[in-house]
């Protein structure tokens, strides 16, 4: 598909409109030297294709007008930019001429926000990777729970992406699946990113023409806020030097913890913890030292917290299952897989939220689900009730960065406050409110 470079002239004219603040903190690829040069530079005609589903760079490339040698060139000199075998569906090409039609550059897009420029004003030709400019605003919501944390975001602007990012700096706290419930509120500030003023060169992404000034999505979440009937948490997203980075909630505790709250991303709790509960299989009351998450075979099962694994194999009632060790004493098994991760053996070491094995029915199982079982120094222990001890703590020197944010971000937090407004906005010094209003 090519695109003719009339979205350039739409581009000058936003920039002679006002559409650029200078107050803006909007970053560029032009400095001083390189601005002088573009001045002075002859102007380029620019033709630009994207990379069709079956086609190949390559064949973009040829349909611009490139032939075989300039072709070769361009993708050598690419190659030690891009993975050339993992160009995506969508990916931009520009190619711009001086008057006389002879190539001067070529610029490959092949990410949101960065593209790959390709100049021959030498042999051989040297590529330059260009990142696009981006404003940054403050925004901020409060919403309340109906039916889901996703349902609460869906009228939001990327709401999407920020249930997933919520549910991802919450997941020590509070259970986005089991501990919802209606009535709920949830506040967050966050960042909103916009396209700064694109240069012409600028190669199109995912079949369409963008515009400066439009919106590509959320950054960081810097503060959140969940009030629950069941689960509270807050969090604060404090940056300090090379020993402070990562969420603290309001008193300084880190909301990372050793273990998350479960090894699947989506279940129902089927059977909790018991010191006597009925077997469904064989009609006997018998302890039940664990949780049961009941989900479809073949879901992943995730390690709780970091660990070494020590045992992979059948074990008996609980049919295929793994076993990992922790620190702290700590030791957890999963049981009933359907099958193993690749690579699963003892002696192996793994990650938090790392892939172990698949939802199955294997062993004493009346249908697929998971059977968690956590001990500490060999006595069984309530996975949902255990204190979840935490990681990397906030140093005491960091503690003041940690009233300041919460100062900054306090009016924005509150229920009245202005939605969106400018990064710039002052840090603001008003008294500690309470962390649920």
């Amino acid at each position: 598909m090519r695109f003719p470079p009339a979205a350039a002239l739409l581009l000058i004219l936003c920039a002679l409109a006002g559409c650029a603040s200078p107050e803006s903190e909007t970053a560029t690829d032009l400095g001083l030297a390189d601005k002088a040069a573009a001045d002075t530079a002859p102007a380029l005609l620019f033709t630009q294709a994207l990379v069709q589903r079956g086609d190949t760079l390559a064949g973009a490339l040829e349909e611009l007008g490139l032939n075989a040698e300039q072709n070769r060139s361009v993708l050598r000199a690419l190659g030690d930019e891009i993975d050339l075998r993992r160009v995506p569906i969508g990916a931009g090409v520009s190619v711009g001429r001086d008057e006389a039609g002879d190539l001067q550059q070529v610029t490959c897009r092949v990410e949101r926000e960065r593209y790959v420029r390709v100049l021959f004003d030498r042999s051989p030709p040297r590529t330059e990777s260009i990142e696009l400019p981006v404003e940054t605003r403050m925004a901020s919501t409060h919403t309340r729970i109906e039916q889901s944390v996703s349902q609460a975001f869906s009228q939001i602007e990327d709401g999407a992406r920020l249930t997933a990012e919520f549910a991802d700096i919450m997941q020590w706290d509070v259970d986005l699946w089991t501990e919802t419930r209606q009535g709920d509120r949830i506040r967050l500030v966050y960042e909103r990113r916009y396209l700064g003023l694109l240069a012409e060169e600028t190669p199109p992404f995912g079949d369409r023409i963008e515009q400066s000034g439009e919106s590509i999505g959320i950054g960081r979440v810097h503060a959140a806020i969940y009030e629950g009937s069941i689960a509270a948490g807050s969090a604060y997203w404090i940056e300090g030097g090379d020993d402070v980075r990562g969420y603290f909630d309001a008193q300084g505790k880190p909301l990372r913890k050793t273990f998350i709250k479960s090894p699947l991303s989506f279940y129902r709790i089927s059977s909790r913890f018991s010191n006597a509960r009925r077997n469904p299989v064989t009609r006997k009351v018998v302890p039940h030292h664990g949780v049961d998450y009941a989900a479809p075979t073949g879901s992943p099962v995730m390690a709780t917290a970091q660990g070494k694994v020590i045992q992979v194999g059948w074990m008996g009632a609980l049919g295929k299952a793994v076993r990992v060790r922790h620190g702290g004493g700590f030791e957890t098994i999963y049981g009933h897989l359907s099958r193993y991760a690749k690579g699963m053996k003892p002696g192996r070491s793994v990650d938090q939220r790392e892939v172990i094995g698949y939802v199955g029915s294997t062993g004493r199982a009346t249908g697929p689900h998971v059977h968690y079982t956590v001990k500490r120094h060999g006595r069984p222990i309530d996975p949902l009730a255990f204190e979840n001890p935490s990681v990397d703590p906030l140093p005491e020197d960091a503690y003041p960065l940690l009233v300041q944010t919460r100062r900054r971000w306090e009016p924005w937090l509150a229920y009245e406050a202005t939605p969106v407004a400018s990064l710039s906005a002052p840090l603001f010094s008003v008294p500690f409110g309470s962390d649920a209003r």
